[in-house]
């Protein structure tokens, strides 16, 4: 039952709930319940028990509460009070292709930089294969340079090996460098931190004395409902069944809406304003810049050699592990 109940989104909590109460219901006309309040000696169990139950599900729904605000910044608290209006004309293409389009628009971008300056060329034995043909441009950074390292290296740059969700290796300069590159970004404002939150849920019985009132209830409740099925036995079934739905369904983290852009979505915002894709564009950085905000549309006009590895899904594709693949 608690399975279920945890797959179920909070706004749906009533229909276990209402449920439960009917199962209880049913047991209590089977027993010809109603015989008065209760005993003297079974009327203290049952208010001691739906008083601790009341008491517990007060207090995991506060803790809850809590753990929820502090998840969850205000949406207040994350509009900026200034924008940086300087920076989309000043920031490097590969940071603009991550705040456009993750760590495919950095890579993405700064492959076509280092193209379109002549430092790669394409593999002519394998297409999804860069070569080192020149050195890599100035202002290309760490992420250019160790690029074009491993575009010189025997084997080459091989393109599907970039995702990390591959079964390939990634190589560890490029998860250094775009580690190093998320960083500064977040250094300077630009990611929204709710983004690198994890996890999203928390487990269901995430704390252990809802689950051991819950345990010694259910346990005591057959007792007290053969030797008296009064009103007080049927009132500690229902506090045990309602405890057991609420306190059973996990703490789900909402996802974050906000009325206004975070920086880096206003910096994209703006520089797209600012770059638009324009035929005939010669300029290595500038054809970096385009294809890191406009992606394939810019690719196709400017570097229609990449744009078809692309498409062919040469680039940055998970490719199904042959002992692993499901068919999908």
């Amino acid at each position: 039952m608690s399975a279920l109940i945890a797959r179920l989104p909070s706004s749906r909590l009533w229909i276990p709930l209402l449920f439960d109460y009917g199962l209880v219901i049913v047991l209590g006309m089977a027993l010809d319940a109603g015989s008065g309040w209760g005993t003297p000696a079974t009327l203290p169990v049952a208010a001691g028990l739906v008083a601790v139950a009341v008491a517990v599900s007060v207090v995991e729904i506060r803790l809850r509460r809590a753990y929820l605000k502090q998840a969850v910044p205000s949406a207040e608290s994350s509009v900026p009070t200034q924008r940086p209006w300087g920076l989309p004309a000043q920031i490097n293409p590969a940071d603009l292709g991550f705040l456009a389009n993750g760590d495919r628009g950095a890579l993405l971008s700064m492959i076509a930089w280092l193209r379109a300056a002549g430092t790669l060329v394409t593999d002519p034995q394998h297409r999804h294969v860069q070569v080192a043909a020149a050195a890599a441009p100035r202002g290309a950074g760490p992420l250019g340079d160790a690029l074009r390292r491993l575009a010189g290296s025997p084997e080459g740059l091989y393109l599907p090996g970039l995702n990390p969700l591959s079964h390939y290796a990634r190589p560890d300069v490029v998860t250094r460098e775009m580690t190093a590159l998320r960083d500064r970004l977040a250094s300077r404002g630009l990611l929204d931190s709710t983004i690198w939150q994890a996890p999203s849920t928390t487990p269901a019985w995430h704390r252990p004395w809802p689950v051991a009132v819950i345990a010694f209830g259910l346990a005591v409740a057959p007792s007290l409902l053969v030797a008296d099925a009064s009103a007080a036995s049927w009132a500690m079934l229902l506090a045990m069944t309602a405890m057991l739905t609420w306190t059973g369904h996990p703490a789900t983290l909402p996802t974050p809406r906000r009325s206004t852009p975070t920086d880096g979505q206003w910096v994209v915002e703006q520089a797209r304003r600012q770059h638009r894709i324009k035929a005939g564009e010669t300029d290595p950085r500038a054809i970096a810049v385009l294809v890191a905000l406009h992606g394939d549309d810019a690719l196709q006009q400017l570097d229609p050699e990449l744009h078809e590895i692309v498409r062919a899904g040469l680039f940055y594709k998970l490719i199904p592990d042959p002992l692993f693949d499901n068919g999908w």
